[in-house]
């Protein structure tokens, strides 16, 4: 189909601005990278842009030899891994009755559903509450309070409504299968674009999670990464862990960039393999009409 001359125009114009954007997300990035991988006389000096200079390892084996680092991590990864399995458990159990159009109050738990995407217990209330459930320095602070992500959970629930077929769901209950069964052998692996798409949101949140652990978590030895990066960005002095001799008097900037690229890498290296079925999952209703 050819396009007029407006539309090549506006795709022109979308085309540069969509650059522009990815251009902003990407330089500071590549910047933050080229640190991580230069000399401190090089940093200090204002020559690293977007090539590293004088090119050193140091940094990340000084921040990957840091006990409480690799134990950010573990803990991190831990969290992250429980909190989205946990979390997709519990979304797809109250995505899939809710996408049954002869459920029995149906309309009255979408209505309760909704009213909690626009108030809240607040801060202070949820806070007491997890402290008086003993959950305070424990993984469950980090995942109980934010377990099931409302907005998340209706998106699964439209998707179960207008893509999977009825007779598909016909067919499955004259062969004999019930609920559960066909949850897990039919509507499951037909679900797996928007699966793939809310788990990965799902594991962006856990891994980021940073007001959760600074509210709940008190241990040093559970701290996530994005508190231990707060302890090297903000209070910008060596940290307990780290040899003063080897940091001088302050954290330098190729460790703390080494410490953000070590933060974003594992989530920029789970992407790819989600790739295809996450566009398929934020593509959904797109095509709709």
């Amino acid at each position: 189909m050819k396009l007029s001359r407006s539309d090549q125009v506006y795709q022109g114009i979308v085309l540069v601005l969509l650059s522009l954007l990815a251009l902003v997300c990407v330089i500071p990035f590549i910047h933050v990278t080229a640190l991580s991988f230069s000399g401190m006389e090089a940093i200090v000096d204002g020559k690293v842009s977007f090539l590293p200079v004088d090119f050193q390892l140091d940094t990340y084996k000084l921040v990957l030899q840091d006990q409480a680092m690799l134990r950010s991590i573990g803990f991190t990864a831990f969290v992250t891994v429980l909190g989205t399995a946990i979390s997709l458990f519990v979304t797809i159990c109250a995505a899939y009755p809710l996408s049954k159009s002869d459920l029995k109050g149906r309309t009255v738990f979408l209505q309760i559903i909704i009213f909690t995407m626009m108030f809240s217990g607040g801060m202070i209330p949820t806070y007491l509450i997890v402290k008086s459930l003993g959950l305070i320095d424990s993984v469950w602070a980090l995942i109980l309070p934010g377990l099931i992500n409302t907005f998340f959970m209706l998106i699964v629930k439209t998707y179960f409504t207008s893509t999977i077929p009825d007779s598909v769901e016909e067919s499955a209950m004259i062969d004999g299968c019930n609920e559960i069964r066909m949850l897990i052998s039919i509507i499951l692996p037909m679900s797996m674009p928007i699966i793939a798409t809310i788990g990965l949101y799902y594991a962006v949140q856990y891994w980021n999670m940073f007001f959760a652990a600074l509210l709940y978590i008190n241990d040093p030895d559970k701290f996530t990464l994005q508190l231990k990066l707060r302890q090297l960005l903000i209070l910008d002095q060596n940290s307990a862990s780290m040899n003063p001799e080897e940091l001088g008097r302050q954290v330098s900037e190729s460790i703390k960039s080494a410490t953000i690229i070590i933060t974003a890498v594992p989530i920029l290296l789970v992407y790819p393999w989600l790739q295809k079925h996450f566009v398929k999952g934020v593509m959904l209703g797109a095509v709709k009409g």
